[in-house]
């Protein structure tokens, strides 16, 4: 099973990604049987993956999440303001 190869519609790069995880034995196996070095490759590829990519993105999720977060509470509390000053009149 060769390892697939998946495009992003928003990016120019194109990236490989791991088959499901139930395969993902095989496709290591079949390699390292292959060359003994390919075992370097899995191991710094999923170290790279877990641990950097993986936590960087989710930094830039939680990021834009709490920028929409915090314009949001800054609307309302303007809304409220607003609202207040104009009951208050």
């Amino acid at each position: 099973m060769p390892i697939i190869i998946a495009k992003s519609s928003s990016s120019q790069f194109l990236t490989p990604t791991l088959p499901p995880p139930p395969s993902y034995p095989d496709v290591m196996m079949r390699s390292y049987d292959a060359s003994r070095w390919a075992c370097l490759f899995f191991i710094s590829y999923l170290s790279i993956n877990l641990y950097f990519l993986m936590n960087l993105m989710l930094a830039v999720v939680y990021d834009a999440f709490t920028r929409i977060e915090k314009e949001k509470f800054r609307r309302l509390f303007l809304h409220k303001r607003r609202a207040a000053e104009h009951a208050f009149r």
